[in-house]
């Protein structure tokens, strides 16, 4: 019969956007595995040992105290295999404290972060009696002391009968998980891959404050605006600006160069593509210049059905008759 377990990674009680946290959730996605940073031989080692092919495993962060609001959700899957070795995929040590195990999940299957959008029933903890964060345990479904593990267990059974199993040598589902993340932090800017790191920096403050200034617009004008974090099993990504309401999709660079627009024409097609898989609704693409670009390159913009929006002195204007400015 199968069991149930949670899994969670060793990085300790780190902030939610903390560079450790976020490698281990990339890997997770890419690699459809859980990671266990304790070897065969220790306590908690040796728990993540009797995992066996079939048992359920939801890959979680985060401790269930204040309701479970510090709780974060991965991924969930049903074991395939369990390796008692690092996984040579991934480099030694880069998972902050090691990782001595992992275990190959197929069905596997992304989650949204928050547990209340997962459906995810919190009536009874997600713990085994102890609300502080551990990094595996089981959850049983006939523990009289927690009632909602039954719940839980069904839940999980129920996600996994309703995720696409991957063949061997096949390519992988791609499913796509898009959550709200706060619009002003910078770490969640995607990085130019060719400039050196001075270069990097000083593009992502340019185009860091640019956002906030037009999302600081929208907001005096009643308009919501919020940066959607991708997470799907070929990683984590992020937009620039995504207005909810009239759904458009904004990607900002510091340049009107031929260079950057490119890039933003590339990251728009990608992040419509990313959007839609995540079953969000998009009406408009964008991307938000410092300036107002050259005739050619405006012209370019238009022929993909990408509008331009520009800084205009303390304000802001566009070349969609002010619909994307209000």
């Amino acid at each position: 019969m199968a069991r149930y377990w949670v899994v969670s990674p060793n990085i300790g009680n780190r902030n939610r956007e903390s560079a450790a946290l976020q490698f281990w959730i990339e890997t997770v996605l890419r690699n459809r595995c859980a990671y266990m940073g304790w070897g065969p031989g220790t306590a908690i080692g040796d728990r993540f040992v009797q995992i066996a092919r079939g048992d359920g495993i939801l890959i979680a962060h985060g401790s269930m105290e204040n309701h479970g609001a510090n709780r974060l959700l991965v991924a969930c899957g049903r074991v395939e295999a369990n390796f008692r070795t690092r996984d040579q995929r991934v480099d030694d040590g880069a998972l902050t404290d090691g990782h001595a195990q992992y275990a190959t999940l197929n069905p596997f299957l992304p989650l949204d972060e928050d547990p209340t959008r997962c459906g995810l029933p919190l009536r009874d903890s997600l713990h085994d009696g102890d609300p502080r964060p551990r990094a595996v345990f089981e959850l049983k479904p006939k523990d009289q002391n927690h009632p909602g593990n039954q719940a839980l267990c069904a839940w999980l059974e129920r996600m996994l009968n309703h995720a696409p199993a991957h063949r061997s040598g096949a390519s992988q589902p791609t499913s796509v998980i898009a959550n709200s993340v706060r619009i002003d932090a910078d770490a969640n800017s995607e990085s130019y891959e060719v400039a050196n790191q001075k270069q990097v920096i000083e593009a992502e403050k340019r185009e860091q404050q640019l956002v906030n200034q037009f999302v600081a617009l929208l907001d005096r004008r009643g308009i919501t605006a919020e940066r959607l974090r991708y997470s799907s099993t070929e990683g984590i990504f992020y937009c620039d600006v995504y207005v909810t309401d009239q759904a458009h999709l904004i990607e900002a660079k510091g340049s009107t160069s031929r260079g950057d627009i490119r890039m933003a024409i590339g990251q728009l097609f990608d992040y419509k593509q990313l959007t839609r898989k995540a079953g969000k609704r998009i009406s408009r693409l964008a991307v938000l210049l410092p300036t107002r670009p050259a005739g050619d390159m405006e012209a370019l913009l238009t022929s993909l059905k990408i509008g331009v929006i520009w800084k205009n002195g303390r304000s802001f204007s566009d070349n969609c008759g002010g619909a994307l400015v209000r």
